[in-house]
C-alpha cells in the first residue's frame, strides 16, 4: 500500500504460474475468491517440493518461494531469476514427466466447461433437461476432452477446495446410469 510499483510486482505473478506448473495446484485455495485473496495478502505459501507429485530441485524450490515473497524487494529481479534458473540443474525432467504432468493437470476441456455453466444457467430452457441429455453432453464432452473417471477423480482430489465435500458417490445404489435408464428427468 503507497509503495512505488517495479518489475518485482511481475514476479510475484511469475511465481504462482511456476508453483502451478511444478505442482498442479494454486498457490492457496479456499472457499471463495475474497479468502483467496486474503491468503494471498498474508499467508506463506508451501514450498512447491511439499506440494507436488514431482520432485522439485531444490534451488528451483527456493526460487519459487522467492518469487513469492510478501515484500516485494525480496523478490528477484527479471534478471536474477534468469540467471538463477540458468543454473538449476534440470537433467532429471523430460519429456516422459512432462506428458505425465499434463496428462494428470490438464485443465477441462471447453466443451466441459461450457456444460457446466449451462448447468447453472438462470434460464431453465438452456440448461440440460433430462439426466440423459446431461448424461449424453457430459460423456460427449469428456471423449472431447481425453478425460476419464480416473483422470477426473484424480484431478477433483488435487483442485477440490480445503473446504469441499467429497467428490460425490453413489448413494443408495443410485448410479447416474441408473438414473437414466429409469427415465429420471432432472
Amino acid at each position: 500500500m503507497g509503495e512505488s510499483f517495479d518489475g518485482r510486482a511481475d514476479m510475484y505473478a511469475v511465481g504462482c504460474e511456476a508453483y502451478y506448473l511444478l505442482t498442479g495446484r494454486m498457490v492457496f485455495e479456499a472457499g471463495n475468491a475474497m479468502a483467496v485473496l486474503a491468503r494471498h495478502m498474508r499467508d506463506t505459501p508451501q514450498a512447491p517440493s511439499a506440494v507436488g507429485e514431482q520432485a522439485v530441485p531444490a534451488e528451483l524450490d527456493r526460487l519459487v518461494v522467492q518469487c513469492l515473497a510478501k515484500a516485494a524487494t525480496a523478490r528477484p529481479s527479471a534478471d536474477e531469476l534468469s540467471r538463477a534458473l540458468g543454473l538449476v540443474d534440470t537433467a532429471t525432467w523430460g519429456e516422459e514427466k512432462a506428458m505425465h504432468w499434463w496428462k494428470t493437470n490438464q485443465p477441462a476441456c471447453a466443451a466441459l466447461e461450457a456444460l457446466v455453466l449451462a448447468c447453472l444457467a438462470k434460464n431453465p430452457a438452456d440448461r440440460p433437461a433430462t439426466a440423459l441429455e446431461l448424461s449424453q453432453r457430459l460423456s460427449a464432452a469428456v471423449q472431447d476432452g481425453g478425460w476419464s473417471q480416473d483422470l477426473a477423480q484424480r484431478w477433483w482430489e488435487r483442485h477440490r477446495p480445503e473446504d469441499a465435500r467429497p467428490a460425490p458417490t453413489a448413494v443408495g445404489g443410485l448410479t447416474l446410469e441408473r438414473a437414466i435408464d429409469s427415465g429420471w428427468a432432472l
